[in-house]
């Protein structure tokens, strides 16, 4: 059995709870979940997609079974906690009830086992801690992480989208170009329904994970009211949709964070309207 660990850091504060809703924890499904979610938006090209997504991750065919990977996650028996703080950081809201949620700057551990070669989940990992949060408001930038320590040795991952296209390539060899600064998906061949990755671009440094939150909830509020925008997410009543631009962040060696934004094919539910324009612009204030 073929193993490696990775201990990572709370970068933004993570909204992930428990079963009552309320109480944060830190859940290895959503660990998982954000695994499959990207691998399937870097594969977009297999012909067989899902039979391959349930042969890495598991699925119910019973000629399939058990995944190929088993995960586990630890951390401290007390996670350091905060009681309060606004998702919309650019906001002054009071809530009702205190939203609690892990500090940045929390650690934990996630180890990955598999009989095959375990190079390729560790790439995607990899791929994850850049692109990739976990729980509310990931889009938006809460929830980032990044790795610290592989197999208990020290780690920093470059800040570079050269590094970031080397490791895309690894995962997904020959499907993506790096362009003027982008990592860019070649001509898909599958349906245009289907949320595969666009682009990846890595933005201006910051001094402050709380700065470029506010950027990034300012951004939002000016671009997106009301989550009402198509082409940003949509919030009506009970119909919603989640955006089509993610925004994490990461932070350097140095301590100094930057904005990643990868853009996934838009799919909109219904009738509705893409306005790439206005996608472009959304990102540029993030960005520059």
């Amino acid at each position: 059995m073929n193993e490696i660990s990775f201990k990572c850091e709370v970068i933004t504060p993570m909204f992930l709870h428990g079963a009552d809703g309320k109480t944060p924890e830190l859940r290895l499904p959503s660990i998982k979940g954000s695994l499959r979610f990207w691998w399937r938006a870097i594969h977009y090209n297999l012909a067989n997609l899902k039979k391959e997504e349930s042969q890495e991750f598991g699925g119910s065919d019973q000629e399939i079974g058990r995944s190929r990977l088993q995960m586990r996650v630890t951390h401290p028996r007390n996670l350091k906690t905060g009681n309060e703080i606004s998702p919309l950081p650019h906001k002054k809201i009071k809530f009702k009830d205190p939203i609690k949620y892990i500090e940045p700057g929390e650690t934990f551990t996630v180890i990955l086992r598999s009989r095959d070669d375990i190079g390729n989940y560790s790439r995607l990992f990899q791929l994850v801690s850049l692109l990739g949060g976990v729980g509310k408001r990931s889009r938006r930038g809460f929830g980032s992480f990044r790795i610290i320590e592989i197999d208990e040795k020290g780690f920093s991952s470059d800040v570079k989208i050269e590094s970031v296209f080397s490791l895309v390539d690894k995962i997904s060899p020959k499907n993506f170009v790096l362009d003027k600064g982008k990592i860019i998906q070649k001509n898909p061949t599958v349906s245009p329904a289907y949320p595969y990755i666009k682009e990846i671009e890595i933005g201006r440094t910051h001094k402050s994970a709380e700065g470029l939150l506010r950027k990034i909830g300012e951004t939002t509020h000016k671009k997106n009211p009301g989550g009402s925008v198509d082409s940003l997410g949509f919030a009506r009543g009970q119909d919603r949709q989640a955006s089509p631009v993610y925004v994490t962040i990461t932070k350097d060696a140095a301590g100094d964070y930057y904005p990643i934004i990868t853009t996934l094919n838009t799919v909109l539910k219904g009738s509705g309207t893409i306005d790439l324009n206005i996608q472009r612009e959304f990102k540029d204030r993030i960005l520059l």
